[in-house]
């Protein structure tokens, strides 16, 4: 819950999208009643309101956000900012066309943020540590470049350069065919961009590298922190657990502080390594999330985001060191003094609930009201009968607090066995 913030008062600020989560949403209405920011939301076209919205809202679309934002001409705001991945782009745009006091990250370092190809080249330009990787089109091309990468009877991954939320990303097998390859590949991003504004994911070039793990078993890692004059502070390193048992591309389960010993062990360099892929992608004044991998016993990035991590990450930021990481965002585009973490040696451990056949969505409400009853936070979103036939979307995610990291890992297998059970028989 914001407090009321004398910075914040009176500030005029451009928010692009509405996120499709509760948690987000009531951030923004608190952040006006609270806070006192006068918000001006751009809703892009599916976007649902999850709660009563006490500020001004301009529809616009996709195609024509120029020509929209024309009734905006002649207002000054004091920043503008986002917390999707999708309108990255977007907003680093609006300095063209809005009259704003502080200016977002500019385009050629938003398009490094957004951009997975430019990501890479400046990953290798600066020799951050990332999987070998390169850029194909066609089939051909997809056969050189895994041929020139060895990745001949190995695992690899392909993925578009414009993606979010993992849509579109393959794993393909090391007994794989390129052909079967492409099949997959391709209804993977025709079914991603049925998605309103995913459909640039379908757009070649796309990229393929090298597939890592640690010693076979895939073990991910995400950094969340901030930059506040130049300098990169890492807030928060969560571990994502249980990756072959829910899909290795669903971004669904994450223990903070981080549950293996190893990980524990090597957590500066994680740190070191984060702050320096943020810092060579030139982001200032914004919150990050960064995404790394273990390669046996090396380490390598991913991606990084110029905005907060999605799911329930903010929540197990504030409950872990205090740091409200949608405040902070919102902080750092107004150019006000960032909070300072404090450690509160207790752990958060958070999941999503993917519709599986068998679930009754009907039964979401209790499930919900089971939550609360054992003290989780949770995050839902509008019309959970449309969650059924999306790739990558989901009904619910929750999370719980422990002591430690083990405890809270614990408490949410015994939480979520009885989610399961109240969605597939009430």
């Amino acid at each position: 819950m914001i407090k009321m913030n004398l910075q914040f008062k009176n500030k005029k600020v451009l928010c692009f999208g509405t996120s499709p989560g509760q948690r987000k949403q009531c951030f923004l209405q608190e952040a006006t009643i609270n806070g006192g920011i006068e918000f001006t939301i751009l809703k892009f076209p599916g976007e649902t309101y999850l709660v009563d919205y006490p500020f001004r809202t301009v529809e616009v679309s996709w195609d024509n956000l120029e020509k929209d934002l024309g009734c905006l001409t002649g207002e000054i705001f004091d920043s503008a900012v986002t917390y999707d991945e999708m309108h990255v782009l977007n907003l680093s745009d609006c300095v063209n066309y809005l009259q704003l006091k502080r200016r977002p990250l500019s385009k050629e370092i938003a398009l490094k943020c957004r951009d997975k190809r430019e990501m890479k080249k400046t990953f290798f330009e600066h020799q951050i540590p990332t999987a070998d990787f390169g850029f194909w089109s066609t089939k051909s091309e997809l056969e050189k470049k895994v041929s020139h990468l060895g990745l001949c009877g190995r695992d690899y991954v392909l993925k578009p350069a414009l993606g979010a939320a993992s849509a579109g990303v393959l794993h393909v097998h090391s007994n794989e065919t390129v052909e079967l390859a492409l099949i997959k590949f391709e209804e993977l991003c025709r079914e991603g961009a049925k998605k309103a504004g995913y459909l640039p994911i379908v757009e070649p070039p796309f990229i393929v590298e090298r597939y890592i793990d640690r010693f076979g078993i895939p073990v991910e890692l995400a950094v969340d922190g901030y930059v506040a004059n130049s300098s990169v502070v890492a807030v928060m390193v969560s571990e994502k657990i249980d990756m072959v048992r829910s899909g290795l591309f669903l971004e669904n389960k994450y223990v903070t502080p981080p549950l293996s010993d190893f990980v524990t062990r090597d957590l500066q360099r994680i740190e070191d390594i984060a702050k320096r892929a943020v810092g060579t992608l030139g982001i200032n004044d914004s919150v990050y999330h960064l995404e790394m991998r273990y390669d046996n016993n090396d380490l390598k990035v991913l991606e990084v985001g110029s905005r907060p991590g999605g799911g329930l990450i903010s929540e197990s930021c504030e409950i872990t060191t205090s740091v409200n990481l949608r405040e902070q965002h919102l902080c750092l585009s107004l150019g006000l003094e960032p909070q300072l973490s404090i450690k509160r040696n207790n752990s958060t451990c958070f999941g999503t609930v993917y519709y599986q056949e068998g679930f009754d969505v009907d039964n979401l409400g209790r499930a919900i009201e089971h939550l609360n009853q054992v003290n989780a936070f949770c995050e839902f979103r509008a019309d959970p009968q449309s969650r059924k036939h999306i790739l990558h979307d989901w009904l619910i995610a929750f999370g719980v607090t422990g002591r430690d990291s083990k405890d809270s890992y614990k408490r949410f297998y015994h939480a979520q066995e009885k989610v399961y059970h109240i969605l597939r028989h009430g």
